[in-house]
């Protein structure tokens, strides 16, 4: 069996295409090394045990399918990347800018639990409420420490974050938000303005915060 060689073309400088491809390449020489095994050790004797029943055949067919489900992966990876790429360009009106951003926020995704799709809606979110480039990364870092801290997605944090600070204004509406979600915000409030529990919310709403 003559081995194909395939050629596929990936930003290689993206963590997690890069990773995909480690795990690929690892995955490959297990599977080729395990179907050796099973066939008695050798891969020409396992060849015609593969030749003598459907068995070895069915072997071989769920290596390839393996193989090719990670290999998959990896393209859909580069592809993903290059979609947020082409978002970050819209937004920032530059493909310098674009690029840089995507730097900053790899670098980001490879020290914290989240997925890079969801730090890159983050990412969008903030920019549409007007938080300037150099504020994104510190910003996610805060916020992906509390979402981490309550086992929510930082996502869900970012649009109500957003807001405050878009409107510069506490609201009751954004600040559940982050109740909704486990963030004890009110008992963090209470505790920096010194005003109790039981009067926090009348505080908000009538601006006195």
């Amino acid at each position: 069996i003559m081995a194909n060689v395939i050629a596929v073309e990936l930003d290689l400088d993206t963590l997690k295409a890069g990773n995909k491809l480690d795990k690929f390449g690892n995955k490959a020489k297990s599977r080729g090394k395990k179907a050796g095994d099973n066939f008695g050790g050798g891969f020409g004797k396992g060849f015609k045990q593969v030749l003598a029943g459907n068995l070895g055949a069915d072997a071989i067919k769920g290596v390839i399918r393996g193989i090719t489900g990670e290999l998959g992966s990896i393209v859909n990876a580069g592809k993903s990347l290059e979609v947020i790429k082409t978002q970050f360009k819209t937004l920032l009106g530059s493909t310098e800018a674009a690029e840089k951003q995507m730097r900053q926020l790899q670098a980001f995704a490879a020290k914290t639990p989240f997925e890079i799709e969801g730090l890159a809606l983050s990412t969008r979110q903030l920019i549409s409420f007007g938080v300037a480039n150099e504020k994104i990364i510190p910003t996610m870092s805060r916020l992906g420490d509390i979402a981490a801290g309550v086992g929510a997605d930082i996502s869900d944090l970012t649009i109500p974050f957003g807001r405050l600070i878009s409107t510069q204004k506490l609201t009751l509406i954004e600040l559940d938000k982050f109740q909704d979600k486990g963030v004890n915000i009110f008992g963090e409030l209470s505790k920096q303005t010194g005003i109790s529990m039981a009067n926090i919310r009348k505080a908000i709403t009538d601006g006195t915060i």
